[in-house]
Order: C-alpha cells, then structure tokens, then sequence
C-alpha cells in the first residue's frame, strides 16, 4: 500500500501535490464547461422529444436510438437538456437527489459516445413529480448561449455541493476516462486537513460531506497529466435542535448520544474526518467513535424539516489515554437490517467480533483489537491497529434480515497526525447475504 507522505503545508493545492500523481505537467485550474445543473425545472418544456427508464439505461451500451437522437440534436445547433426522475417510492427529499444523479450520469455517458462536448448538456431533476412507476429520463432540445465557452475544459468537475451555494450533506463529482489516482482534500474552518485517496474505478463518485468544511479540492491523475478542480461553500446553519453530549469514554474510542428536532432526519456524526451514520428513535441518536491522542472536535450534522443541511455546535472530545494507531480502519454502511463485521489477521491469529482483542482471547491476531462492533442500528465498526507488519483485512456479511448494504472504508495512517489525516477511502462496496456479496477483501500486507 502506498501512503501518502507527512506533510508541513496545508494549503489545499499544496496538498494535492504531496501525492506523487500531480508533480507532472502542474495544475489546470480551469473549470470544466458541463453538464449544466440547473437548480429548478425550465418553465414551457412541453413534452420530451424521448423518455427512457433506468432498465435500459443501466445496459453496457446506451440504447442506439437515444444515441442517434442525441446526435441529431447536437448536429442541428441545440443544447441537450436531460430530466431525471423516479418512482413514488422514498423521501422525496432523497428522489430530488436522485433524479438529478439519473441525468448527469446519463449526460455524461451520451457526451463520451456522441463526442459532443459536455457544455452542450443541461441536467434536472423532477423527482417523483411525474409519478411513474419506473424511474429515467426524459430528453428535450433547447437553445444554446450565444456564445460557447472557450478554452480547454477540465475532465473533473465537482457538482455537489453546487459552486458558490449552499453546503450539503453529499460530495458528489464525475470524471472522464481512465484515471491512475484520485485524491480528495478537506480543509475545515479551523484549518485542519484530510486527504482522502479514494476508488479511482467508480465515477460519479459520491460521499457524504462533512458540512462545517471551508473548500475541497478533487485531484486526478492521468498518464499523461493531472488535473485539480477546487471550490469551496457557505457554512450552514447551527441549529439548537440538533445537540451531542458524551455518554462514555473507553480507550480509543467514545460513545455519544444526541437529540434533535421533529422532521429532522439523515444524521451523521463527524469525527476524526470520518462520518459515522446514526439511526434515530423517537428524536433520539447514539453513536460510537474513534478518538486520538490529541483533542478531536466532533459535530452532529443533518437535514431540517425544509431539507437543507445544518449542524450542531462543535463539541471536543478529549485526547485518548494511548497513543494513537499505526492504522485506524473504520467501516460504516447505508442498509437497514444488515450487520457487516471487520476481519483482521496476522498469521493464524484471527481478530474478530468473537475475539476482539489479545488482551483477552489468545486467538486474536497481535497488534490488533476491535474498537466497537456495529449491527443492524448502530452501523459502524471499527479496527484498531498497532503493528501493520503481515497484516490482512476483509468485511464479511453477519446477518442479512433485509436487502443488503452499500459500504464504504475509511482506512486513515497515523490518525493522530496533528498537522494532516491522510488515509484511503474503499467503495462503495454491495454487500448482502449473497455468497458472491457476503466478503470484501480489504487488504493485504502479508509479507511487508
């Protein structure tokens, strides 16, 4: 596994540039042209030259005769506009989201195998407000600016949070072609931090956002350069509806308990730089985290009864009474009714929810120890890890009593680092009862 190196700089570009993969033709800051995302659904669309639902759109290849009319719409002088929307089924809040995740993916894949370039595509989102029974996307012809933007435009974009406007609770941002590295920089408001390498495979890439951050920057590496698109957002609202408080202290790690307002939903409790989801019962949440040797600043972060995004005052956990791991991995995952376990080995020796830790079980893998172990409500588990020398990790599916999970792994190096976090984040992963879905292999660093 190659880490990052420690760094002296925090800036967000100068931390791009610790990753080997952006030493080689500099930084293009241009921004990229498109798609286009508008924030509301034109007046006096009129009926959509073509719908299509997700079943046909999630094939290989996009279906030839959407192809051909997208090409022919181009070719006639006009821009593109594309509409997502979704079935009835879900928050309303969350299908907002996902029909305008149904059109960028779509615009972005019509732009490569059109050759037409981005800017010419428009992207909304109608929601469930078309109430279809399938969710997709409706195509319309619309008129271009008067002039085209010039210049080259850069392959990474970052479309949410929207540039300029209010913060959300999801980073979202898109990529064209192949990439060798992906890097992804925070910097909170006291000036702290995190580099994330993350699955250069999976484009769009979307993650939870810690809200309290000043700016991000995404920087990608291709053979022949490398490219950095930056922005940065408003701060949301502190709200007195949303508190956190201490409810123990262990060695490592902290339970944390909450309260919030009626219609108030989709929290996360950020720590460390990780998120750790909370499920909440009756305006009640609890939550457990990783902490370091030095003081961490933790925050509640959710969605009002309006849907924007607001967080709890900042609360500061104090430091741990070790000393901070060589590795912290930490697994959280989105899906009700599933527990997910973290696997560790050394050897023979097994560290595991059975046998969490040497202290206490001759089984347990050296160096090693689970911190806190999630399940069906509290999804999050996490590996504390000492010695990394031979060390393999993998996820396994426990209990599936639902439709299985999506799962992400926050792996950070030295955590308690005071000047930078630097890790690396996997997935997202399916994982369900389904032998082809029920392991994940981590990783392995048998032999180093």
């Amino acid at each position: 596994m190659n880490w990052p190196q420690k760094a002296s700089a925090i800036t967000l570009l100068a931390l791009m540039a610790l990753f080997g993969c952006f030493g080689g033709k500099g930084f293009c800051l241009e921004l990229k042209q498109g798609p286009i995302l508008l924030g509301e659904l034109p007046q006096g669309l009129g009926e959509p030259l073509s719908s299509m639902g997700n079943k046909a759109l999630i094939r290989e290849k996009l279906p030839a005769p959407l192809v051909k009319m997208v090409a022919g719409i181009v070719a006639e002088g006009n821009g593109v506009l594309i509409v997502g929307y979704t079935d009835t089924v879900g928050p309303r809040l969350l299908n907002n989201s996902l029909g305008l995740q149904y059109a960028v993916n779509a615009a972005n894949r019509l732009s490569t195998v059109t050759g037409a370039p981005s800017w010419l595509f428009s992207c909304a989102s109608a929601g469930e407000e078309l109430g279809g029974e399938e969710s997709g996307i409706s195509v319309y012809a619309v008129k271009l600016p008067k002039e085209a933007p010039r210049g080259e435009t850069n392959p990474v974009s970052i479309l949410s949070p929207p540039a300029g406007g209010e913060v959300n609770g999801r980073f979202w941002s898109l990529w064209e072609g192949e990439v060798s590295d992906v890097v992804w920089g925070i910097e909170d408001e006291k000036g702290k931090v995190t580099a994330w390498r993350v699955n250069g495979s999976v484009t769009p890439l979307e993650l939870p956002y810690p809200a309290r951050s000043v700016g991000s920057a995404l920087g990608v590496g291709y053979p022949d350069d490398n490219w950095v698109f930056k922005g940065g957002w408003k701060l949301p609202e502190v709200v007195e509806q949303l508190t956190l408080s201490v409810e123990s202290l262990d060695t490592g790690s902290a339970r944390l308990s909450g309260k919030l307002g009626k219609g108030y939903g989709d929290v996360v409790v950020w720590a460390g730089g990780i998120p750790y989801p909370a499920s909440i019962d009756n305006g009640k949440f609890e939550v457990s985290v990783a902490r370091f040797e030095n003081d961490m600043e933790v925050y509640a972060q959710a969605t009002d009864p309006k849907g924007s995004t607001v967080v709890g005052p900042l609360m500061t956990l104090p430091r741990s009474l070790a000393d901070s791991p060589k590795l912290l991995a930490v697994l959280t995952w989105v899906g009700e009714d599933i527990d997910l376990d973290i696997h560790a080995w050394v050897g023979k020796a097994h560290t595991h929810p059975q046998d969490p830790d040497p202290a206490y079980s001759s089984k347990a893998a050296q160096g090693t120890r689970i911190l806190f172990d999630g399940d069906t409500r509290t999804r999050a588990t996490a590996l504390w890890v000492d010695d990394t020398t031979n060390l393999e990790m993998d996820v396994r599916c426990f209990t599936d009593l639902g439709g299985g999970a999506t799962a992400y792994m926050y792996i950070v190096i030295d955590p308690g680092d005071p000047v930078m976090r630097r890790g690396l984040i996997l997935g997202p992963r399916r994982l369900s009862g389904e032998p082809s879905e029920s392991r994940w292999p981590i990783l392995s660093l048998k032999g180093e």
